[in-house]
């Protein structure tokens, strides 16, 4: 029943011993069923009404009725979700939000990006791009002084701005619920609590405080902005104004209540969709929810800020196309079957500028502090950081680059598949895991990756500046940096607050690129290789002549010559693996300084077999 939680509360006591010494903990969480209790007994009756409406009008608009049907089954079961709320382990959502989030400046000012990215294009698609921009701009100045003189707002804007947090959808956030459980109210400070309850509650209010603050600041200038548009633009009613600025920062801002929830991430699946609630609101904008204008302009600062790989989807078509280009191309026995579209966009790009970074990851590829690159001009020195990762939608499906992406096996991949599939929650244990059977001997490096993003952004940064460079697994230096070099010393300062350098970034970037190239060949010829040298054990004349021209096709689609099988490497080839079958068949290994334990070890399993008489 609706009233299950709060009935609960009512049951007499049975006498069993145990009892929370959390005060505040055991209030909270009795006022908060007794206010959903109410809000349920004040409202139920009218949402029934209203579905009922919602089916005779699904019923009119379209004669299909599959799809009034289908219509009313998702309101009815996003009424049943709201009136009957089950266990969606909002703490593991709380940790995961924590453990990516928490106390990172880098997220907080990625944050403060929606306004000119989402908000803007809406924005500019209702009111026009000029009066929506200076609108936004007077809108930011606006609030940035309200935080330290509340009356620089106008009282008409000022009453806005607080009925709009109290309809909460001005103040609401991810970070929202986590800043509320350590809220240190006059009921917390004089109520007694536990060591652990009162490190967790300082821990989620301090972890969420920059993100909540930031998500706070973009709300209240759309807000505002929009308002005083609706105001320039005819509107006379507070009351339309106020609904025009509530709808701008609940499409542009997005809305994460439970309710906006898609149905595949209510309840406990909620926890492997963390941040899709994010990606939901991006998508409903890209492909015309909020209108074609809006769209169009989303992209185009998409475009501009994240580049050709930051547009929705872009890295998954981009893989899905590589990935089946490539087996066409092998199908067809083409040359150089191996498809990279970033590498041919990154070509063309070179034609244009000698930066193609700027074509494929846009402005935030080096300029990801924003406004604060203009500090160059006067001799300030402001590292070149790369916030494009964070700005791209373009890996909006997860799991496809590991299916696409050559080498492996299919259970690695599968793997990795899983893990990324499962999400980010689900990625911290995988992470110990990959720490626990990793064989690198940089342990640092290694363990380092098991961290809150806040302490590994820090690790990062302590370790570059202690050894001097960013290295290769294995030895080798993939970026020095120098502490007594000012622009290394700002890229340092800055990689500890989250924000990673540009020209590690780019070698990363870069040798992957290689690595895939030439794990695709080296498995392609090893590939051939053992094709040819089965036929030969076969000795059947068909499988070897079959072998051969696969191996002449080989050679006539490689891109260099180098990469060719010639007679020697093919004979070299054969040869080892006829000795390592040779040897297999007697049981000893290939290897000559294990053979003598091996020996020893055979000893132990003797092969015998015994009569039955």
């Amino acid at each position: 029943a609706p009233g299950r939680s709060f009935l609960r509360h009512l049951t007499r006591r049975k006498g069993i011993a145990g009892y929370s010494d959390d005060v505040l903990r055991v209030y909270s969480s009795y006022m908060m069923n007794v206010a959903n209790h109410i809000a349920r007994l004040e409202y139920h009756i009218d949402m029934n009404e209203q579905l009922g409406v919602i089916t005779e009008n699904a019923a009119n608009v379209t004669p299909d009725a599959r799809i009034a049907g289908v219509v009313r089954e998702y309101f009815e079961d996003t009424f049943d979700y709201l009136m009957n709320p089950k266990n969606d382990w909002a703490r593991a959502r709380a940790v995961g939000f924590l453990w990516y989030l928490g106390a990172n400046v880098k997220s907080a000012v990625v944050n403060l990006t929606q306004v000119p990215m989402v908000a803007y294009p809406y924005l500019a698609s209702k009111y026009g791009d000029a009066r929506s921009s200076a609108e936004l701009l007077k809108a930011m100045v606006l609030v940035t002084r309200s935080k330290v003189n509340g009356e620089v707002l106008p009282t008409e804007i000022r009453e806005g701005v607080a009925r709009a947090v109290r309809e909460g959808f001005v103040d609401e956030s991810r970070a929202t619920e986590l800043a509320g459980i350590a809220e240190q109210t006059t009921l917390q400070r004089v109520i007694p609590e536990s060591k652990t309850g009162r490190m967790i509650a300082n821990t989620s209010y301090y972890g969420a405080w920059l993100f909540q603050k930031a998500e706070r600041w973009n709300r209240e200038v759309v807000f505002v902005a929009a308002y005083n548009l609706a105001k320039a633009n005819g509107v006379t009613s507070k009351e339309e104004a106020f609904k025009q600025g509530r709808d701008a920062v609940q499409i542009s801002m997005f809305e994460y209540a439970k309710w906006n929830r898609a149905p595949f991430s209510r309840g406990k699946k909620s926890v492997l969709f963390l941040f899709w609630q994010f990606m939901q609101g991006m998508a409903y904008m890209a492909f015309g929810g909020a209108g074609q204008g809006a769209a169009m302009r989303l992209w185009m600062m998409l475009l501009l800020a994240g580049g050709l790989q930051g547009l929705p989807f872009a890295e998954n078509i981009l893989d899905l196309l590589d990935f089946a280009g490539t087996k066409t191309k092998e199908r067809l026995g083409m040359k150089d079957p191996k498809v990279d579209l970033r590498n041919d966009l990154r070509e063309l790009a070179t034609e244009i500028t000698d930066r193609p970074d700027l074509i494929m990851h846009g402005l935030s590829r080096y300029y990801g502090l924003g406004p604060l690159h203009l500090l160059d001009m006067l001799g300030v020195p402001v590292p070149n950081v790369d916030i494009s990762g964070s700005i791209s939608t373009g890996q909006f499906l997860p799991g496809i680059e590991d299916l696409a992406t050559p080498g492996g096996t299919a259970s690695e991949k599968l793997g990795r598949t899983l893990a990324d599939v499962a999400g980010p929650v689900a990625a911290i244990p995988y992470q110990f895991y990959r720490a626990a059977v990793s064989r690198d001997p940089d342990s640092w490096k290694v363990w380092e990756r098991t961290l809150p993003s806040v302490f590994k952004n820090a690790s990062t940064a302590l370790r570059r500046g202690r050894k001097g460079q960013e290295s290769y697994r294995g030895g080798g230096q993939l970026a020095q940096f120098d502490w007594g070099d000012l622009e290394h010393r700002a890229e340092l300062i800055a990689q500890f607050l989250g924000f990673p350098t540009t020209r590690v970034n780019q070698r990363f970037e870069a040798d992957f690129a290689v690595q895939n190239m030439k794990r695709y060949w080296a498995l392609r010829r090893a590939l051939v290789m053992e094709n040819v040298a089965y036929a030969r054990m076969s000795g059947d004349p068909e499988p070897i002549k079959d072998a051969m021209d696969a191996l002449h096709r080989f050679n006539d689609s490689t891109p260099d010559p180098a990469l060719r099988i010639n007679t020697t490497a093919l004979l070299r080839s054969l040869r080892t693996r006829f000795r390592k079958a040779s040897l297999r068949e007697q049981g000893i290994p290939s290897e000559l300084l294990y053979r003598r334990i091996a020996l020893a070890m055979r000893e132990l399993y003797p092969e015998t077999a015994v009569e039955i008489k």
